[in-house]
């Protein structure tokens, strides 16, 4: 019995082959990345297929293979992918190994994505689908391999769960059919960078950037006397992959790179710039070694209008200009300058993300009105002094001035934010939690409260105070603030304020606290020169699970970096107000405030003075075109534009 099994493989043989992988699987080909840098070399050993033991299964299974060939129909064929899978599972336990036993500290385990058939869809729309649908997508060397699957990889591991949770969920309209995903965690074939060299790179790229320009210069890299050896050319994906984390951490709005000079024989990593920036109009990739216009391809979609691809071998390739021009056109059809020589464009006009200079995230917005600034600052720094007191059962009946005795409204709506994986992080403390819900007017629970909606629709000042006093403790954090205003009429004013809070019984007891997040519209009316009453009162609340917190965070030392000149906007916190906001006198009856936003009849003549002055018709007909664009003096004159030869003369004066 024994010779016919002498080819089962001992346990006490296996135990030695596992710690085999320990000390030394690094080196085993099985383990590497599937993907090798261009400076890397391909190892110098195969694995070899013992045969000999496939035969002796197949023999026990089926007296020689025969007995299986009539079970499955095809015999060896069968076995042989079967056997292929066990080999695939067992290739990334091995690389998890390789990875988890600290032998190779400079290994990366990403999460790589494959498509179905991903190569009839096309790359580019596979993109654009899961780019709408998940937040910062950024896909990490798309390709299609030869069995017509498109993958990809990603780091993030939420990012990934989220993906897959689309899978069968996207359909092509053209061939109506779904799109099927499924993930593996594999070594990435790149390595990680030390800190050492991040800090390197990073001083070398940052000093290489122009910003009056907008421009990033990376021409011969890696001849930078500051980088010393080949192991940061750009050839290499980690430094490439780098790079391009930098450009988009701190460059999204450059205008123009070069990469000329930098034996690039292959733009899979550099792709990564249609996700880095938008914005770049010129793109040297003169002297390297692209062989294939196949390869530029992989940047389509940048707005490129001036590009050398001097220097190349793929300009070999082409016999006629003509040909060469039409090639480049199909990737960047706004190319005005090819090679330093002026072409037409085949595609003219404004692009819609030209906007000359990046839009930057500002702290707040108040208009061109300095006034306005000043009273709703002061009118909220009244507010929420009252509304953090010590005792919110007592403090916020004071509120009842702010609100209109009978028209005001407040809603208040809960909705913790997801994840990347979809899943909501919960709101603590619970007896706060608890608190908001019962009043939640979320209409995306709608069929959970439609029956009880009185109770959550509260109207009038009494009532609003009442509700309010039975929400939790709070204190905001002012310096959080941003306040956007809206609209600004001489009757009406909205806008927005958003910031973090913390609530509970904790608050202020010195404990860290459980930062949340809000969002309150307001929409108010004046009382005088210099008080506000409010019309509706609109409170969102969500929790904040640690990831967003820390990316609201950035947005707020962002906002204070671009922070506009004091005429326009400033920061918060509003402690600089100076009005003394009157809440206690009672508000005027609604019927004497117009809230319909139109101007009042004295500011209603002197429009329509103006505007018969710069038509040349009469009051009356003045008066009736601006009354059909609602009073907007801009939209009346283009109105006026457009209809002029189809009014009569005696309309005019």
């Amino acid at each position: 019995m024994r010779g016919r099994f002498n080819e089962r493989r001992d346990v006490r043989d296996m135990r030695s082959k596992n710690r085999f992988i320990r000390l030394g699987g690094a080196h085993d080909p099985d383990i590497l990345p599937t993907r090798l840098d261009d400076d890397d070399q391909e190892p110098s050993f195969q694995v070899r297929v013992n045969r000999q033991s496939v035969n002796t299964i197949n023999r026990q299974l089926g007296a020689g293979g025969s007995g299986m060939q009539r079970m499955t129909g095809g015999g060896q064929n069968k076995f042989t992918t079967q056997n292929r899978k066990v080999d695939h599972r067992s290739r990334i336990q091995q690389q998890a190994i390789a990875a988890d036993g600290g032998v190779r500290k400079d290994v990366v385990m990403v999460f790589q994505i494959k498509v179905k058939h991903g190569g009839t869809y096309g790359l580019s729309w596979i993109v654009k689908q899961l780019g709408s649908r998940v937040e910062d997508f950024k896909p990490i060397l798309p390709e299609v391999d030869q069995q017509n699957n498109a993958s990809f990889y990603v780091k993030d591991a939420e990012q990934a769960e989220s993906i897959m949770m689309l899978s069968n969920r996207i359909r092509h309209k053209e061939t109506n059919t779904a799109l099927r995903m499924w993930k593996n965690e594999v070594v990435a074939p790149w390595r990680r960078l030390s800190a050492a060299d991040v800090e390197l790179l990073n001083a070398v790229i940052d000093s290489r950037y122009n910003g009056e320009a907008r421009a990033l210069d990376l021409a011969e890299f890696s001849a930078d006397k500051r980088l010393t050896g080949f192991m940061f050319r750009l050839t290499s994906n980690n430094v490439m992959l780098h790079v391009l984390d930098r450009i988009d951490e701190c460059y999204g709005h450059l205008t123009a790179l070069s990469l000329k000079s930098n034996k690039l024989d292959s733009l899979d990593c550099t792709s990564m710039l249609l996700w880095a920036t938008k914005f770049v109009k010129v793109l040297d990739l003169s002297s390297n070694e692209i062989r294939k216009m196949d390869q530029v391809a992989k940047l389509k979609g940048l707005p490129v209008e001036m590009v050398f691809l001097e220097g190349n071998p793929l300009c070999d390739e082409f016999t006629r200009s003509s040909d060469y021009l039409s090639a480049v056109h199909n990737i960047f059809p706004r190319v005005n300058m090819l090679d330093g020589n002026a072409v037409t464009p085949i595609l003219t006009g404004v692009d819609p993300l030209d906007v000359g200079i990046e839009p930057l995230y500002r702290p707040s917005y108040f208009g061109d009105q300095p006034q306005v600034k000043e009273l709703i600052e002061g009118f909220l720094l009244r507010f929420y002094e009252i509304y953090d007191g010590d005792n919110p059962l007592m403090d916020r009946k004071k509120l009842a001035d702010a609100y209109h005795d009978e028209e005001s409204m407040f809603t208040l709506t809960l909705q913790n934010f997801s994840n990347a994986s979809g899943k909501s992080w919960k709101y603590h403390p619970e007896e706060c939690f608890h608190a908001y819900i019962r009043q939640s007017h979320n209409l995306k629970q709608l069929d959970k409260w439609d029956t009880r909606r009185a109770e959550r629709v509260h109207v009038g000042a009494m009532s609003i105070v009442v509700a309010l006093a039975k929400l939790p403790k709070t204190s905001h954090l002012k310096d959080s603030f941003t306040l956007d205003v809206s609209l600004v009429t001489s009757t009406l004013m909205a806008f927005s304020l958003s910031g973090l809070f913390e609530d509970g019984p904790g608050v202020r007891s010195g404990d860290v606290p459980e930062l949340k997040y809000f969002n309150r519209q307001f929409v108010v009316a004046p009382r005088d020169a210099s008080s506000l009453v409010i019309i509706s009162d609109m409170l969102f609340i969500s929790s904040l699970h640690p990831p967003r917190l820390e990316k609201f965070k950035k947005l707020q030392e962002k906002a204070a970096k671009n922070a506009l000149a004091p005429s326009t906007s400033q920061t918060m916190p509003i402690v600089s107000a100076v009005v003394d906001v009157n809440l206690t006198q009672p508000p005027p009856p609604i019927a004497q405030m117009p809230i319909n936003g139109e101007p009042d009849n004295e500011t209603k003549l002197e429009m329509i003075k103006q505007f018969s002055q710069q038509s040349g018709m009469k009051p009356d007909w003045s008066e009736k075109c601006l009354q059909d664009s609602n009073w907007n003096f801009e939209q009346a004159g283009q109105n006026f534009l457009v209809a002029r030869a189809t009014i009569p003369a005696d309309a005019f004066v």
